[in-house]
């Protein structure tokens, strides 16, 4: 409370309550504050990517790299891989589905372990 407030309005009864800050909410919902602010980062950026992290269907991290590649920068190191036409028409269609460049999806794929991939819908 400022001064002139409180020549005006006289002194305060009780102390202020205590802002809550990120470090609280990341102790009470037991996580690290860096996943509290990446989860923070993926709802503002990419809410559609929230349901597939809560199942666990992407990491965190993952869809950062998504969210990177849809706004044009990819920060992703380049690999080479070598698969069967039958698997590369498979990953062209499941990231056509999801609405993301081929080699981000190939990406979060390696990054979970294929398990994304190998699971039939």
């Amino acid at each position: 409370m400022s001064r002139a407030t409180w020549y005006r309005l006289g002194k305060p009864d009780k102390p202020r309550a205590r802002r809550t800050t990120q470090a609280d909410i990341a102790a009470v919902a037991d996580i690290s504050l860096r996943r509290l602010q990446r989860s923070g980062y993926i709802q503002r950026h990419a809410p559609d990517l929230e349901p597939r992290i809560m199942s666990r269907e992407l990491t965190a991290g993952a869809a950062i790299r998504i969210i990177h590649a849809r706004q044009g920068r990819p920060d992703l190191p380049t690999i080479t891989i070598s698969l069967s036409l039958s698997d590369k028409e498979r990953l062209a269609k499941e990231a056509k589905r999801l609405d993301m460049p081929l080699s981000v999806f190939v990406q979060a794929c390696l990054h979970a372990g294929l398990e994304a991939f190998e699971r039939d819908d």
